[in-house]
């Protein structure tokens, strides 16, 4: 058994998702908190088709032949995104990061957990990460956060347009609390890309926000984001698919499905903008 054997057995062990998937979410009995988290997930690349269809061959195995089938295992070994999106659905569930409970107070700490547990999986490997810092006084929330859209970057310009936008929804959600009390978002994109390598791009953002209301109508916001790059040996995952689909499988869209946040929970805790 090599090293990195030894890693992903003990990742696995330490991971089990049998110990979390039936514990139910007793946030939601919680008064809303003053953070919140907002979460969406995004795939983005050029050789995105390929990994769909990929995705669709273990989801028909899937159907036709069930869950622990020979069919679906051969056909996962030849999907490594959906390999991806697996690795980091276990590490959202025993995390206990849930984004369809935003007001969650648990959230924020279980956010920070996903992450860690993600870069600690042995096939996934840090490329990147920095932080950056945006200060305004301004009068108009929207022109802010066209400007808070401006600092994601790492992303091809065919694809840039349309994690944009995505961003920009989440800004507009997450900082929409407009009030003269000082309010603390945060929100969180993540994005697989997929190209000859297949990186993640996690963008976490917190924005603190404050309004005064008298002659003179002033908004006062403080941003900051952290971009964490991250690359999936997808060369490896054929080694290691069967222990980890004893474990769990989670399709492309299952993701999807488990790392965003519902627009009706969006907008039943967040005023839309104006």
């Amino acid at each position: 058994m090599t090293n990195l054997d030894l890693k992903m057995e003990s990742w696995l062990a330490l991971n089990d998702i049998s110990l979390h998937q039936n514990l139910e979410p007793v946030a939601i009995k919680l008064a809303p908190s003053d953070q919140t988290v907002v979460s969406q997930g995004i795939f983005v690349g050029s050789q995105l088709s390929e990994a769909r269809i990929a995705d669709n061959q273990v989801q028909q195995a899937l159907q036709n032949f069930g869950r622990y089938s020979s069919a679906v295992k051969e056909a996962a070994k030849v999907a490594p995104t959906t390999g991806l999106t697996t690795i980091l659905d276990i590490a959202r569930i025993v995390s206990n990061f849930n984004p369809a409970l935003p007001n969650d107070k648990n959230n924020v700490p279980a956010y920070e957990k996903y992450v860690s547990k993600i870069l600690q999986n042995p096939l996934i490997h840090l490329l990147n990460s920095s932080l950056k810092s945006f200060k305004r006084r301004t009068s108009d929330w929207n022109e802010v956060i066209d400007q808070i859209a401006n600092l994601y970057n790492g992303i091809s310009a065919v694809d840039k347009g349309k994690i944009v936008e995505s961003l920009k929804a989440l800004a507009n959600s997450a900082s929409s609390s407009s009030s003269e009390k000082q309010t603390e978002k945060l929100f969180t994109q993540s994005t697989i890309n997929c190209e000859e390598n297949i990186d993640i791009y996690i963008y976490s953002s917190s924005v603190t926000m404050e309004e005064h209301n008298g002659k003179h109508n002033v908004k006062q916001v403080e941003f900051e984001i952290q971009e964490t790059q991250l690359r999936f040996t997808k060369e490896l995952w054929s080694l290691y698919s069967d222990a980890v689909l004893a474990k769990h499988l989670a399709l492309m869209d299952d993701w999807l499905n488990g790392i965003d946040t519902k627009a009706d929970n969006r907008l039943s805790t967040l005023t839309c903008l104006v």
